[in-house]
């Protein structure tokens, strides 16, 4: 059996997020994502420090152009509910006002 590919993020508590089998474990609770909560969740990870607008996001996440920007939200908003990032200013995916989000928490493999 082959192990499971897990990253670490740094927060209040850590959270493990196995991306193949869509779950976090927060507090040894397993969390299951919906596939676009863990495909966003990936990409994040993959663009740690960057500033992303709600256009990118919808482009290589849905890998389609007409997603609204409402749709981009309301996931990123599941998601954050699932990180139990619920203080604002959130602090796991920040919002940068009229620009997009910012995802940037220590990662480790």
């Amino acid at each position: 059996m082959t192990r499971s590919h897990c990253f670490i993020l740094q927060h209040d508590s850590p959270i493990s997020f196995y991306p193949d089998k869509n779950q976090l474990m927060i507090d040894s609770e397993e969390i299951h994502l919906e596939p676009l909560q863990a495909r966003l969740l990936s990409y994040f990870i993959e663009n740690r420090g960057k500033v992303l607008s709600t256009q990118q996001i919808a482009a290589d996440v849905w890998q389609r152009t007409q997603v609204s920007d409402n749709l981009v939200r309301q996931v990123i908003s599941l998601l954050r509910s699932q990180l139990q990032d619920k203080t604002r200013p959130y602090r796991i995916i920040q919002t940068i006002p009229k620009q997009g989000y910012l995802f940037d928490v220590k990662v480790t493999e």
